[in-house]
């Protein structure tokens, strides 16, 4: 017997064949399929016409006929044109924006709408909008998607560019390669500049805070794990993750979950890494990417047997010298063949040190060697680097080129003859490998696990307790940019090691063998989620998105750019929305600890 609609589709326009197809094809793919769908046309294609879940009407929704079947759905689609988004879980994302949102009459797709945002409407609105049913969500809708074999769960923070989600990427895509189905689930408020590219592996993405209000976190999370059916669990940078292992063992016992870690931070007794340690009983494995952070989460407790190493790699076909694009990138941008180039790519953030590259590329510039530079990046810092070379009188020499693609940062590093970057901490930089692929020397921090990747052949690595950051890093640099022919087999010797060592089917290889090991792990015995780890992974996700939406709000207004940008003002709003979430006594603490971060 065929239960009531969950979604009721209401198309209204008088539409043609063409519009009418496109509609059912939205309809049709979606992950919800306890639908109706009221089309205001008297007659319907033959085939669409034979689905009794789709209906003609003459446009009267007040028809008893209609009531009958529509009294008990939760929410209505209202769809005269295609969202600009073709997301199979529209309708299921709606259904829970109204389950947690009980107050709000109406929603529609915000102008986010790239991840499916959400926003609440008070009246109805046209072309392609939704409507809160009367329903009362008495039962959780019916799922299904093609799935594989096998299905991985990704609990992520964001998507984002970054060496993190492009770890990420690396492993979804090897996985799908070998029959795996994928489903993301990201937990905090960003732009998620790199859904698309995860779109291009899956449909199955859900960004939580586009329609879901954070108290409804959980019980979502135990929906995801009752529906989709994870074989693994893999969860990276994402707290709220876990802070809901225990929920997540007890909902779908036997299944192994698996962290991946990159570097150790100054949060919380070592960030994300720390936190593995402190979670180490409920994980199957860690997955860490240099044998640096295997050694300092085994000196925290964690058994070395239990922390797997999975150095990254750079695909040498993709990553590579070409002559042809160095000619002429370097005409386009005025500079001489026989000038040295030196490349800085990263977000340009605190940790990336901008500060000591200007100032390192200054005392080089006085030392009179001749070099050129290329900044690839964009950050929070951008402005201030900026002000910083125009200040050195740098600007004729290092030319900024903004955030590039993957195309884009390649063709720099082929006009590049030596990567730059004086990080103050890192995992091993996954940009390393893709400079060193390229054929450039490297002039680089020695933090994390740097070393396991730059030998001495291939470069320098300056340790960061150096009395004098600027002049170690200024020396360095003068032996490679006054010695072409070191340069050129630093740089030769740089690609034969990613060829030799860090190409793409070693990593394949390894990972594919921590996946069968993984296979075999012991799980523990679930406990539940108690009441207080409960509220705390909730208040987590209150504080950032609510922080996150008003610096965002501010940034969207042109005088309040200045605002949302200011540090002081974002600690603020951050310590505002923490007091809120938290009270007063463990902001406080929290503040004279470790300070207010994103965290």
């Amino acid at each position: 017997m065929q239960r009531d609609p969950v979604v009721v589709v209401v198309t209204l326009a008088c539409a043609d064949e063409t519009t009418l197809r496109a509609i059912a094809e939205y309809v049709y793919v979606q992950s919800v399929d306890e639908w109706l769908w009221l089309v205001c046309a008297s007659d319907l294609p033959a085939d669409l016409a034979s689905d009794p879940r789709i209906v003609s009407f003459d446009g009267n929704l007040s028809d008893a006929r209609l009531s009958e079947h529509c009294g008990a759905a939760d929410a209505w689609l209202f769809l005269d044109q295609l969202p600009p988004i073709h997301a199979p879980q529209a309708f299921e994302q709606a259904w829970w924006f109204f389950r947690s949102h009980p107050r709000i009459p109406y929603a529609a797709l915000g102008e986010d709408a790239g991840v499916g945002r959400l926003e609440a409407r008070r009246r109805p609105g046209s072309g392609c909008y939704w409507m809160r049913g009367q329903g009362g969500f008495s039962r959780a809708p019916n799922w299904h998607l093609p799935r594989g074999s096998k299905h991985l769960l990704m609990l992520l923070p964001w998507l984002e560019p970054g060496g993190a989600d492009r770890c990420n990427l690396d492993i979804a895509t090897r996985l799908i390669a070998q029959g795996w189905t994928l489903t993301v689930a990201a937990t905090l408020e960003a732009a998620h500049r790199w859904a698309p590219r995860f779109r291009e592996l899956t449909d199955d993405i859900l960004v939580l805070p586009s329609f879901l209000a954070a108290e409804a976190s959980t019980e979502f999370l135990a929906r995801l794990l009752e529906t989709r059916s994870p074989d693994l669990v893999l969860l990276s940078n994402c707290r709220f993750a876990y802070e809901s292992l225990d929920l997540i063992h007890r909902l779908r016992p036997g299944v192994p979950v698996i962290d991946l870690n990159h570097m150790e931070e100054d949060w919380e007794a070592g960030g994300f890494p720390g936190m593995a340690c402190r979670y180490d009983a409920a994980l199957g494995r860690h997955w860490v990417v240099s044998q640096h952070l295997q050694r300092w989460m085994h000196a925290r407790g964690v058994p070395m047997s239990r922390i797997d190493v999975l150095h990254w790699f750079a695909d040498s076909c993709f990553w590579r010298p070409d002559q042809d694009v160095r000619l002429r990138l370097r005409r386009q941008l005025g500079i001489d063949m026989r000038t040295p180039v030196i490349a800085y790519a990263g977000r340009l953030c605190q940790q990336k040190r901008p500060d000591l590259f200007v100032r390192s590329l200054r005392e080089l510039a006085d030392k009179g060697c001749d070099f050129a530079a290329l900044v690839i990046g964009d950050g929070e810092l951008a402005g201030q680097l900026r002000s910083a070379l125009r200040r050195e009188g740098l600007t004729e020499r290092v030319h900024m080129l903004g955030w590039l693609d993957d195309e884009g940062l390649r063709q720099a590093f082929q006009a590049a003859d030596l990567f730059f970057l004086p990080s103050e901490s890192e995992g091993i930089a996954l940009v390393l490998y893709e400079a060193m692929a390229c054929g450039l020397a490297v002039v680089a921090a020695d933090v994390g696990g740097q070393a396991e990747l730059v030998s001495p052949e291939c470069g320098h690595l300056i340790a960061p307790m150096t009395n004098n950051l600027v002049a170690a890093y200024a020396d360095a640099l003068e032996q490679l940019v006054c010695n072409r022919e070191a340069l050129r087999d630093m740089g030769r010797a740089a690609r034969r090691r990613i060829i030799e060592k860090f190409d793409t089917g070693y990593f394949t290889e390894r990972l594919l063998h921590l996946l069968g090991e993984a296979e075999w792990v012991s799980v523990p015995n679930a406990r539940g989620l108690d009441d207080e780890a409960s509220r705390t992974a909730v208040a987590q996700l209150q504080w950032q998105w609510n922080s996150r939406r008003l610096l965002a709000a501010f940034g969207r207004w042109k005088p309040g750019q200045v605002i949302a940008n200011s540090p002081p003002v974002r600690r603020a709003v951050k310590a505002a929305f923490h007091m809120k979430a938290f009270g007063l006594a463990r902001t406080w603490a929290r503040h004279r600890k470790q300070g207010i971060t994103d965290e």
